[in-house]
């Protein structure tokens, strides 16, 4: 299981290389769910 943490540790730090981070609003995570839409109010 050692080998697992190494590997994830190995991906956060080229992660953080490549910039990807949640602050550039991109993120090495999958997101569990979407944001949610903004819903324009029909001009009834």
């Amino acid at each position: 299981m050692h080998w697992i943490t190494r590997a994830w540790r190995a991906y956060i730090r080229w992660c953080d290389k490549m910039g990807l981070t949640p602050d550039n609003r991109r993120c090495c995570m999958p997101r569990l769910e979407d944001p949610p839409l903004a819903r324009n109010k029909p001009n009834c």
